[in-house]
Parts: C-alpha cells; structure tokens; sequence
C-alpha cells in the first residue's frame, strides 16, 4: 500500500493589481511622455503604493505604451520648461580661421549645490 505524503497547496502566486491602480498607471504615463518606469514608480509611491518599476513597465508593454520619448527631446522639453528662469548669453563672434565661432551659455536663477 502507498501513503501519498501530504504537501502544503501551492499559493497561486502574486494578487493582481487593482484596474483603478493600472489606469493610474497609464494615465501617468499617457500624460507625461518623458516619464520612464522609476519615475511613475516614485509617484506612486508618494501617493501609498509600493509598487516594482518591472511591473509598471510589463503593464505599459501590454497596453501598448511604448517607453519614454526618444532622448533628443529632452533638451526641448528642459528649455521649455526652465525658459523663463534661463538667461541666455552670447559674446559677439570671434572669426578663426574664415570661420565665425560664436559661443553660447546659458544663467539660471536656481541655487546652486
């Protein structure tokens, strides 16, 4: 005769998040296009949830939310942001070689570190 040795039932694994919390989660980053996982995370987790930066990035996969815009618009979208507070400087042009140089910096009023 066999005894079958008895085991502890397998959990089914992790719950599933709430679909108020996953359309937070699109929402989040439907309306902030720069916005990539770790940064939807840490809104997140300012407002109570604690949640993986691998689960918001799986769940904007499935929904067909590509990731953050491609890097060359951030330099847009820093000066569009920051356009009031920078104060651009150009020295008047210096000529080299049959070529005008001309040099540009830019002054914020943000304190420094």
């Amino acid at each position: 005769m066999v005894v079958k040795k008895w085991t502890q039932p397998r959990s089914p694994g992790r719950p599933p998040l709430d679909d108020e919390l996953v359309q937070l989660i699109v929402r989040l980053a439907t309306e902030n296009r720069t916005w990539g996982g770790v940064r939807i995370q840490g809104e997140l987790r300012r407002l109570g949830h604690r949640l993986g930066a691998g689960t918001i990035r799986r769940i904007l996969r499935g929904r067909r939310i590509p990731p953050p815009t491609a890097r060359d618009d951030r330099w847009r979208t820093f000066l569009q942001a920051h356009a009031e507070s920078i104060l651009a400087v150009t020295p008047p042009p210096r000529e080299r070689g049959g070529f005008s140089l001309c040099r540009l910096g830019f002054a914020t009023d943000q304190p420094g570190p």
